[in-house]
């Protein structure tokens, strides 16, 4: 009686480590298909900064001009003198280094980011999502 509790404990856990599994490589999976370049519509632009300083959904940032691929892959930004601010609209996503899709909060001053922009019809540039690069 107690073989036959061991062995239904045994395969319980080696089916849940096995489900377990299948969920954090289908997560990482995902991840890495979403670090895809998304295709630009029209009037959209990406835009790659720094945060130099945030207040609630306010950012100040420093214009980040990317520099071509290195070998290791650590992707070169280098600051130009632009700088700049956006609101950040509520809803906004963000995604961090590691496919995680969260809010603004996230965000902090050194952050390097970068953010798919949309022209309004006034010509102004409105924040779509934000992905955290470094």
């Amino acid at each position: 009686m107690a073989k036959k509790y061991i062995v239904l404990f045994a395969v319980v856990f080696l089916a849940a480590a096995g489900v377990g599994t299948c969920v954090l490589w289908q997560k990482h999976v995902f991840a890495a298909q979403e670090g895809q370049e998304p295709v630009l519509e029209n009037g959209q632009s990406f835009r790659y900064a720094k945060i130099t300083s945030i207040s609630g959904n306010e950012m100040q940032y420093a214009v980040l001009e990317p520099q071509t691929q290195t070998q290791d892959k650590s992707g070169a930004y280098a600051e130009t003198d632009e700088t700049g601010q956006m609101q950040i609209p509520v809803g906004t996503q963000v995604e961090t280094k590691l496919g995680t899709v969260t809010t603004f909060s996230r965000l902090a001053g050194g952050d390097r980011i970068k953010m798919l922009l949309q022209k309004d019809d006034s010509g102004s540039d409105v924040l779509l999502k934000i992905w955290i690069v470094e």
